[in-house]
């Protein structure tokens, strides 16, 4: 009999270990007493934030996103990099557009999300996704400052995705991705890179378009690809350099690099303000970038 007592003594107590031993739920809050432990302050004028219409992949300025920030009197900030910094690694923003949400639109958001439980909420991504993107909330403090970017790549927690969803099935996206749609189409324009013909005094063009493709099919090969894109409006061939990404069920591309060429003189510009003659391409100075050759 002592024997069958020490025999359930030991199996309650492996059972006690293992369960002990677990990791909390992925969308399982912290304890409530790591909560009282840590009194977070939220801000007053900010609901909650997030990115919108930037994708993960394709040319640079695909992945310029909005930031959207719903404020506590049924505001809908919407921020978007500078001009000076969108180029660099700062996160300067400038503020575009206001919209305002309907009562009811508010109600349905401020229902559908629990700031404290969001904070402290465990979200995992989804491993298996190989070509996906990262969605989050942003929480603000009491300065109107970021307090903490909720969220994962390709989240798992339904929990995330029930507050994400009240969040986004209430605002104006359609209205969100026009705003942004035209003021990044202003920053490609002011970025492209220019190259005059016009102070030229040879009349002959001297680097023809059937020149230019045989130079860049020479040095390029799949998946690598540089195209003629357009004609800017000072005669200059603008080619489009990208590569074809095949990720089996999605295919997309993603650019290396703009040229921006002379057709007279040979003079070539990149995005990046790199400087150099086709001649200096010919003869093997200057290599282009990713090409064979």
């Amino acid at each position: 009999m002592k024997k069958i007592k020490l025999i359930l003594m030991c199996m309650l107590i492996m059972m006690f270990t293992a369960c002990t031993d677990n990791e909390p739920i992925e969308d399982e809050p912290e304890k409530e007493v790591k909560e009282k432990k840590e009194d977070i302050k939220f801000s007053d004028k900010y609901l909650v934030g997030f990115n919108y219409g930037g994708s993960s992949w394709g040319e640079f300025y695909e992945c310029i996103s909005a930031r959207v920030i719903i404020c506590t009197n049924k505001d809908v900030l919407i921020y978007m990099p500078t001009s000076e910094s969108v180029h660099t690694n700062s996160r300067e923003l400038e503020l575009i557009d206001t919209l305002t949400l309907t009562e009811k639109q508010y109600e349905n958001i401020e229902k559908g999300i629990n700031r404290k439980r969001l904070y402290w909420m465990k979200i995992r991504s989804d491993d298996s996704v190989c070509d996906g993107s990262s969605y989050f909330l942003i929480l603000y403090d009491k300065n109107e400052e970021i307090l903490k970017a909720c969220g994962a790549y390709e989240p798992k927690s339904k929990k995330f995705w029930e507050m994400y969803s009240a969040v986004l099935d209430n605002v104006p996206t359609e209205e969100i991705m026009t705003i942004r749609n035209e003021y990044v189409e202003k920053l490609r324009n002011a970025d492209m890179p220019q190259s005059s013909v016009n102070d030229t005094n040879d009349e002959e063009i001297k680097y023809d378009q059937d020149m230019l493709d045989r130079m860049f099919n020479e040095r390029y090969s799949s998946p690598f690809y540089c195209e003629l894109d357009h004609i800017d409006d000072e005669g200059n061939f603008v080619y489009h350099l990208y590569e074809a990404v095949d990720n089996g069920d999605e295919q997309h591309t993603a650019t290396i690099e703009w040229y921006t060429i002379n057709p007279y003189t040979g003079d070539v510009s990149t995005f990046l303000d790199d400087r150099f003659n086709i001649e200096d391409v010919l003869d093997g100075t200057v290599r282009l970038a990713g090409s064979d050759e």
